[in-house]
């Protein structure tokens, strides 16, 4: 059995009996996103056995393809952190959060 929890810390949350880690799916889009609780929560949720998973994007979602490679890395490896980084993902947005979050 597999449990499905949908949380405020994270998007998606899969674990179960029969599942080795627990993984935890979060969706950044750069409008809405603080990178500072993003940092603070991937690492609450490894320190805790959690395998994490974050995409980081404006508006889209990623392919089938590019969700299977990066669960696999998570699923078949002592990996506990990976990055799906969309085309319309704002790199500068999210640099100006970040230096605005640090300061609060």
């Amino acid at each position: 059995m597999v449990k499905l929890l949908i949380t405020k810390e994270i998007e998606v949350g899969l674990g179960g009996s029969n599942i080795k880690h627990y993984h935890a799916l979060g969706y950044d889009g750069w409008y809405w996103h603080n990178p500072k609780d993003d940092r603070r929560k991937d690492e609450y949720l490894k320190s805790k056995g959690w395998k994490v998973l974050r995409i980081r994007s404006g508006h889209k979602i990623p392919t089938i393809e590019q969700l299977e490679i990066a669960i696999k890395k998570l699923t078949t490896t002592d990996k506990v952190f990976t990055t799906i980084t969309l085309d319309d993902w704002k790199e500068e947005e999210y640099e100006f959060s970040l230096s605005r979050s640090d300061r609060k």
